[in-house]
C-alpha cells in the first residue's frame, strides 16, 4: 500500500509535513481542507479573503475530450519541484496501481491555484487565485510571490 506524506512549504522555504495518507482519493481533499482553514476560517469578507489568501494548491485541470469542458484531473496531484525546478505532478495509474512524475507539459494539462471554498453557495464551490479579475494559471505569477503551498511526497 502506498503512503504519502502531505507537506506545507512556506514562503520562506520551511517545510512541515501535516498530514500522511495511505489512500491517493483523499489526498485531494486533506489538502483542500488544510488550504481552505489556512485562507478562510477568519472573520474577513470572501473578497478579502481572496485579495489576501495565505496559501495555495495546484490542481491540474484538463479537456473533456467530449464535452471539451476543462474538469479537474482526479489522478493526477501536485508533487512539489524536481532538481530541475520543474513543477511535477504525481499521476495515478489506477489500472495497475502505479505511480509516474510528469511536468504539466506532458500532461496537456491547465493549472488553477485553489485556495478554499465558497460555503455561501448551497453546495460550496471551489475558490481558485485570480488577479486583476483574471483567473491565475502559472506557476511564476506575483500573485503567488511570498505565499505558502502544499504538495505531496510520495514515499
Amino acid at each position: 500500500m502506498a503512503r504519502f506524506h502531505v507537506i506545507r512549504k512556506d514562503e520562506y522555504g520551511q517545510a512541515e509535513i501535516i498530514a500522511e495518507v495511505t489512500q491517493f482519493s483523499k489526498l485531494d481533499m486533506v489538502i483542500k481542507q488544510n488550504v481552505h482553514e489556512n485562507n478562510m476560517d477568519n472573520p474577513l469578507t470572501l473578497e478579502d479573503q481572496m485579495n489576501d489568501f495565505q496559501s495555495f494548491y495546484p490542481v491540474v485541470y484538463v479537456q473533456d475530450e467530449d464535452s471539451e469542458e476543462l474538469l479537474e484531473a482526479d489522478n493526477v496531484i501536485y508533487a512539489g519541484q524536481n532538481l530541475s525546478a520543474e513543477h511535477v505532478f504525481l499521476v495515478h495509474d489506477e489500472e495497475d496501481d502505479s505511480y509516474s512524475k510528469f511536468t504539466l507539459d506532458d500532461l496537456d494539462g491547465y493549472v488553477r491555484f485553489f485556495i478554499g471554498f465558497d460555503e455561501s453557495k448551497k453546495t460550496p464551490e471551489g475558490l481558485y487565485v485570480k488577479y486583476l479579475n483574471n483567473e491565475v494559471d502559472k506557476f511564476d505569477h506575483r500573485a503567488l510571490d511570498m505565499k505558502t503551498f502544499y504538495y505531496v511526497h510520495k514515499l
